[in-house]
């Protein structure tokens, strides 16, 4: 399989953010960040840090999920 190009993620990147559906809110931070898609579906709400100079998502052990090892926190 061909590696991804810039231009064909800039190109699935505007087709997530034209579709106004849930999911693609997770399909966005994954390619955004590279995160797993365990990661931001299993988030709880106090995961998401909005109010910080960056906003942030953390990938941490929660009620949902405990998937990050010790090496990948």
């Amino acid at each position: 399989m061909a590696p991804f190009t810039v231009e064909h993620l800039r190109k699935v990147k505007a087709d997530l953010l034209s579709h106004l559906i849930p999911s693609r809110l997770a399909a966005l931070i994954q390619l955004n960040t590279g995160m797993r898609i365990s990661e931001p579906v299993l988030a709880r709400r106090e995961d998401f840090v909005l109010d910080h100079d960056i906003a942030h998502l953390w990938a941490r052990k929660n009620s949902l999920t405990d998937r990050k090892t010790q090496i990948s926190h």
